[in-house]
């Protein structure tokens, strides 16, 4: 039901009602005339109708104006958000420190210096040894065989050797060094592990002592 049917069934309502009050009070009522009363009511009517319609508009453009309001305000504080995260993105790379190149881990390498073995490490009754990660990939298989061989004859006197097997040993240890610089140049090993495996082939060297 639209506005006009309520605007034509209330001018016949209210017609109704001045006729009778016009049959009621007689002549001496303010509206004289059935034309005119008629007139009267229809013109209050249509102006209520108006009034109404302008309240509804001016209801929906303030509705309009607080959606739009809020609309504006999750943009903001949808900026604000994205906002403080690159800062704290940004504020955490500052504190992130950058990974050492291989020419900085190789000269930090040379500078370190290493601790004995544990038992564990280097077994001072078998001479087994149990090597880092790193270290058990099969491009070192070879000389890690020739190690474990010749420890196992150093363990065999006591930790005792004679020159010969010592520079077996550290031309091993050399070889053995120089296939764990080389992967690190082509990245194929990471940086904390080249540092276990460099600082094991150091200590290994450490534990040599041959008979004069």
């Amino acid at each position: 039901m639209n506005w006009r049917t309520i605007v034509l069934g209330s001018v016949l309502v209210w017609i109704t009602a001045a006729v009778a009050q016009a049959q009621y009070w007689g002549p001496y009522y303010h509206s004289s005339t059935y034309a005119e009363g008629v007139q009267r009511g229809a013109a209050d009517i249509i102006r209520s109708a108006g009034q109404y319609n302008v309240r509804n508009s001016e209801a929906a453009k303030n509705w309009t104006e607080v959606q739009s309001r809020l609309y504006e305000n999750r943009v903001k504080a949808a900026q604000s958000f994205v906002e403080m995260k690159n800062i704290q993105e940004a504020y955490r790379q500052s504190r992130r420190k950058p990974r050492p190149t291989s020419e900085q881990l190789i000269r930090m390498a040379k500078m370190e210096v290493p601790k004995p073995l544990s038992a564990s490490e280097l077994d001072p009754v078998t001479g087994k040894i149990s090597w880092p990660l790193e270290l058990t990939a099969d491009e070192y298989a070879p000389v890690r065989s020739r190690l474990e061989t010749l420890f196992a004859e150093r363990a065999a006197v006591n930790g005792k050797i004679n020159l010969n097997q010592y520079k077996a040993i550290i031309n091993d240890l050399e070889e053995m060094k120089t296939l764990l610089v080389d992967r690190l140049k082509r990245k194929e090993v990471l940086p904390e592990d080249y540092t276990k495996a460099i600082k094991f082939i150091k200590q290994l060297r450490q534990q040599l002592r041959y008979n004069q």
